[in-house]
């Protein structure tokens, strides 16, 4: 009984990268190799297997999808690449809530690549990351989205400004009650500094923090019962910072500048 094709992409690590590989356009033997990190006698059976069952195609030393296996990869593709992200830690992202992300951008959280998952020390559980720390004196810009203020947070921003950091936060109803009425100083400064532009959103995120810069998202999230653990999710690549844009615009959209407290 001949293989399903099912079985035929994913039971061979090789055969599944090969034709990821092949996604974007023809390669040479070598090409190939050269990626797969693989000698010619282990991956030509492989080959083979996927020029047998009309997904490749090869000219001497040069292979190339054939329209079966452009439609097929086109498919797959996402579908692996969702797998990535998750397998970043499958435990974390299974234990938090994810409702939050617009479905648009939930159908492509593909999108976001391989991140990682820090936990906090002890010691540095009410320090502001140095990730996000580092990353951001390197930027020219920072977009905040969150439900909560850091107990360094102040110190931080004003670290931010005077490298040349611009800063646009979008708070919480609940948090800008929180800072008008615990934190009133500090809030009247950040609002007067031309460098900072603060917004209200007018509905519960259903997430504590999203904070970009030029290098990376990070997010800090709920658990499925409503808990703050503090572990931090980051996400550092192209794509992954073209997905964060759109999530900042889809809350931004419906939040309303604050003037004065």
């Amino acid at each position: 009984m001949s293989k399903s094709l099912i079985d035929i992409i994913f039971t061979s690590e090789k055969r599944k990268c090969a034709l990821l590989l092949l996604k974007d356009g023809p390669l040479k033997m070598d090409s190939l190799l050269s990626s797969m990190e693989t000698k010619r006698q282990a991956l030509l059976p492989q080959l083979k297997v996927l020029t047998d069952n009309h997904l490749v195609y090869h000219h001497g030393d040069e292979y190339e999808l054939t329209v079966i296996g452009e439609m097929i990869v086109d498919k797959i593709s996402p579908l692996l690449n969702t797998v990535n992200v998750f397998d970043t830690d499958i435990d974390y992202w299974g234990s938090h809530d994810i409702d939050f992300i617009p479905p648009h951008l939930l159908e492509r959280v593909y999108e976001l690549g391989q991140g990682r998952v820090i936990k906090p020390s002890i010691a540095d559980f009410y320090e502001v990351n140095t990730k996000i720390v580092e990353t951001t004196m390197k930027s020219k810009s920072m977009r905040i989205i969150s439900s909560f203020i850091h107990p360094d947070s102040f110190n931080k921003i004003e670290a931010f400004i005077a490298s040349g950091v611009e800063i646009t936060i979008i708070i919480t109803r609940e948090l800008y009650e929180k800072l008008r009425v615990e934190n009133y100083d500090e809030f009247k400064l950040l609002l007067e500094n031309e460098k900072i532009r603060i917004l209200l959103y007018p509905d519960k995120i259903g997430f504590i923090a999203f904070t970009q810069n030029a290098y990376c998202n990070f997010f800090r999230l709920l658990s499925k019962e409503g808990l703050y653990d503090n572990m931090l999710l980051f996400f550092c690549n192209p794509e992954a910072l073209e997905w964060g844009n759109e999530f900042f615009e889809f809350y931004l959209k419906d939040s309303t500048p604050i003037i004065e407290i």
